[in-house]
């Protein structure tokens, strides 16, 4: 059993912002589990990154025009 204060995650968590007619993302905040915070800038829309807490670099993943159907 773990803390109530633990969070356990077995697989990557995903999150998916709505940027409407924008064309980048000016300023993302990160508010990390372990209290930290990471903040990235300028990053272009229709992206899918992968974030690593601790790390400074983020990967992307994938590019796409085509809106992500979230059924």
């Amino acid at each position: 059993m773990y803390p109530a204060d633990t969070y356990v995650c077995r697989q990557p968590c995903e999150v998916y912002f709505g940027l409407g007619d924008a064309t980048q993302v000016d300023r993302l905040t990160i508010r990390w589990p372990s209290g930290q915070t990471q903040e990235l800038t300028g990053l272009a829309a229709d992206r899918h990154i992968r974030v690593t807490e601790g790390q400074e670099n983020y990967k992307v993943i994938s590019t796409s025009s085509a809106a992500v159907s979230l059924r």
